[in-house]
């Protein structure tokens, strides 16, 4: 596949209940190692989408060729720095484009992503991401917890006790 090249990467995701917790830390305990290059901490993006939803819906329909535009920066409370990110999936790889931001103005009336002026900020997530790395598959792994959901319009705020773990290689 020409797409495939070292700017692109496979990425799985499982998402797990809190029964399956304990079976699925045992065996990253037992088949990785701690992955030095982040430390835990907790994540937070702002999805951006057009008025028709267009991102959403080719998620939910699991369109393989798709764009995803966030907003992420790092840490419990709001920093001014952050990654303005452009993901483009392209069948089972994933690659992102990014533009770094520092003094970011989390107004949501003026938040804009850049160079396009269709997209508005829809949705707030936040979790807590512990990282692992895999040495013998050679891949990184995290874990996702403390999941939040906030939808930016209506302000409703969901808490979710799932765990997503990904594997990105």
């Amino acid at each position: 596949n020409s797409k495939v090249s070292s700017d692109y990467r496979y990425e799985i995701k499982f998402v797990l209940d809190n029964a399956k917790l304990s079976e699925a830390m045992q065996w990253l305990y037992n088949n990785t190692t701690a992955n030095k290059t982040y430390d835990n901490r907790v994540v937070n993006s702002i999805y951006f989408d057009d008025i028709k939803f267009t991102s959403y819906y080719e998620n939910l329909l699991g369109i393989s060729d798709r764009t995803k535009y966030r907003l992420r920066f790092y840490g419990e409370t709001f920093k001014g720095e952050g990654v303005y990110e452009r993901k483009i999936r392209h069948s089972d790889v994933n690659t992102k484009k990014t533009i770094k931001a520092s003094d970011l103005n989390l107004d949501l009336v003026k938040l804009q992503f850049p160079k396009m002026i269709t997209l508005s900020p829809v949705v707030h997530v936040r979790y807590r991401r512990k990282y692992f790395f895999n040495s013998i598959l050679d891949c990184r792994m995290t874990i996702d917890s403390d999941l939040e959901y906030k939808c930016l319009n209506s302000k409703n705020l969901i808490k979710d006790d799932k765990l997503v773990i990904e594997i990105k290689s």
